[in-house]
């Protein structure tokens, strides 16, 4: 069963959607995060379709758009990494006050590093961890990807247009802060990691799955996806990875 949901922050809303079993036992509850400039059904749909495949699995699970994307409110403008970190938070507890006794987490590029950082705050609260084609070192890749002009847009205007989103000062400056440490916040996770990650990933370079492996070690399963892209487009890629996350979900969370 699908149902719209939403969770106040503050003056603002998050909007997504609850998947869940008929009947429903409580047991075991996914939260989906999406990437940068992303949306909770995912690129090719593949978060609804995940949420699909669970829910055939006696699964539920929750997928909101942060503030700023989507159908949530907000400006994109006004999003920085910890603020969806923040929110990441409210939606766990969310699923908690549903009463779901397992929590896992699946989280897509700069969605994978929100999904780390909280299982890195949260650990007791996390039972299998996801990350697919994860930010890992968020402030190198951010600087590696600025262009002199788009510095000069950040000064003289205090954003920047990034595919026709403005991305603001806000953002750039707390990437630049030393607050953001993923790999080592995420280090406090003591439960499973299944790392997902395309082998000609353009946008979040491959070694950043293999940080994830090194920090995790046997703990850590590392499922490399042969020529795909950042985000897994050809269908074939995308059974593959919805296959692999399913199986890991049932394995960590299908336990009862």
């Amino acid at each position: 069963m699908q149902e719209a949901v939403q969770i106040k922050d503050g003056e603002y809303t998050l909007r997504g959607f609850y998947h869940h079993p008929i009947p429903d036992h409580k047991k075991a509850c996914v939260l989906i995060f999406h990437g940068f400039s992303g949306c909770q059904p995912g690129p090719h749909f593949m978060f609804k379709l995940l949420s699909r495949l669970l829910e055939k699995e006696s699964i539920a699970s929750l997928r909101f758009d942060f503030l700023g994307s989507g159908e949530s409110d907000g400006n994109f403008e006004d999003m920085t990494f910890l603020m969806e970190v923040k929110e990441a938070e409210l939606i766990l507890d969310y699923a908690k006050k549903l009463g779901y006794k397992k929590i896992g987490i699946v989280g897509l590029s700069m969605g994978g590093g929100v999904a780390a950082m909280l299982a890195g705050r949260r650990p007791k609260d996390v039972d299998a961890l996801c990350l697919w084609s994860a930010v890992g070192d968020a402030p190198h890749i951010i600087k590696e990807n600025t262009t002199e002009d788009m510095e000069r847009s950040m000064k003289e205007l205090g954003v920047v247009d990034v595919g026709g989103l403005l991305l603001s000062k806000a953002f750039t400056d707390e990437m630049e802060s030393g607050m953001i440490d993923i790999y080592k916040t995420v280090s406090n996770y003591s439960g499973p990691i299944l790392i997902v990650h395309g082998d000609a990933d353009t946008t979040v370079p491959i070694e950043n799955a293999y940080k994830y492996k090194d920090i995790f070690g046997d703990r850590g399963e590392l499922f490399v996806v042969k020529g795909s892209d950042h985000v897994y487009s050809n269908k074939i890629w995308v059974n593959d990875v919805l296959e692999k996350t399913v199986a890991f979900l049932k394995l960590h969370l299908g336990k009862h």
